[in-house]
C-alpha cells in the first residue's frame, strides 16, 4: 500500500471572502438611469489535505441601464463577472472559478398596478470548472454556460389576496468537457471521451411556480401552491436521468397583533 498524492480525492478546505461592494446610479432624465459599481473580492483560501493556500484577489465590475418611456413600463440590460473558491478536490494549482453575465428584460404593470409582470433573458459563462483529465485527476480544464429566459407574474385580485406564477427556462451545458472513462467492459477497456455539448448535472430545463394567498380580516391566512421540476441529468455522462416531480404547498397562519402562527 502506498500514497499517490497527485490521485487522492479527498479534501478539508476552507475558504474566507471579503467582497466591499459600491453602485452609482446616474439618472440622465426621467426615461433613463444608468449603473455604475464594482465588487472587490479578497479571497484567504487554506486546503489542509494537501496544504494547498491561495490568496486572490479581483475587481469584478458591474454595469447596467434602465430604459422607462412610460411609468407602466421599463426595459433594462446589466453585465458583470465574479468569481468563487475553487473545489477542494482539485490537485495541482487551484484558480478560483470565473463568471460573466449579461442580463436584459422588461417589466410591465397593468391594471392600475394590480398586474405585474416581468420577462428576463441570460447568458453566464464560467471557467475553471474542475473536471478530470486525461489520467483522471481534476483539474480547472472545464467551462460551462447557461443560457434562458424567466417570466413571473403577480396578480392582487383583492386588496389581501394575491397570486404569483414563474416559468424558467434553462439550457446549461458543457462547452469544454474531456474525461477519461469506461469505454469497454469486456475486456475492461478506458478511453478519453469528449462530454463537450451534454447538459450539466442538476439544472433542470423547466421550472413552473405558482402561489396563490389568502388573507383574511379575521386574521386568518391560507396559502396554496404548487412546483414543477423537469427531469435533471445527475453525471455529466448523461446516461442516469431523475424523473420530473411535482410537488403541492400549503399553508395555514393565524395573526393577532405582533404575533402570527403558521402550519406549512
Amino acid at each position: 500500500l502506498f500514497h499517490l498524492s497527485d490521485q487522492d480525492q479527498k479534501g478539508n478546505s476552507r475558504s474566507r471572502i471579503l467582497a466591499p461592494y459600491v453602485v452609482d446610479r446616474i439618472q440622465m432624465s426621467d426615461q433613463i438611469h444608468l449603473f455604475f459599481g464594482g465588487r472587490l473580492d479578497f479571497l484567504d483560501y487554506r486546503e489542509e489535505f494537501s496544504q494547498t493556500q491561495r490568496d486572490a484577489n479581483k475587481f469584478n465590475p458591474m454595469v447596467g441601464i434602465i430604459m422607462q418611456p412610460r411609468s407602466d413600463i421599463s426595459f433594462y440590460l446589466n453585465g458583470g463577472s465574479s468569481f468563487s473558491p475553487p473545489s477542494s478536490l482539485v490537485r495541482g494549482e487551484r484558480k478560483p472559478e470565473e463568471s460573466w453575465q449579461v442580463e436584459g428584460g422588461v417589466r410591465k404593470n397593468i391594471l392600475g398596478d394590480r398586474v405585474h409582470g416581468q420577462l428576463a433573458m441570460y447568458h453566464l459563462q464560467k471557467t475553471n470548472i474542475a473536471i478530470p483529465d486525461p489520467n483522471g485527476v481534476l483539474k480547472e480544464m472545464g467551462s460551462q454556460r447557461s443560457r434562458g429566459i424567466e417570466f413571473s407574474v403577480n396578480v392582487e385580485h383583492l386588496p389581501l389576496w394575491n397570486t404569483f406564477a414563474s416559468y424558467s427556462f434553462n439550457q446549461s451545458d458543457f462547452t469544454e468537457f474531456t474525461e477519461t472513462s469506461i469505454v469497454n467492459f469486456y475486456p475492461l477497456t478506458y478511453g478519453t471521451v469528449n462530454r463537450t455539448g451534454n447538459r450539466a448535472p442538476f439544472a433542470p430545463q423547466h421550472i413552473l411556480n405558482i402561489w396563490s394567498h389568502r388573507q383574511f380580516n379575521s386574521g386568518f391566512g391560507v396559502g396554496l401552491g404548487s412546483r414543477f421540476v423537469s427531469g435533471q441529468f445527475i453525471a455529466p455522462d448523461n446516461q442516469f436521468k431523475l424523473d420530473d416531480y411535482l410537488v403541492f404547498d400549503t399553508v395555514l397562519s393565524y395573526g393577532v397583533r405582533n404575533w402570527k402562527i403558521s402550519v406549512n
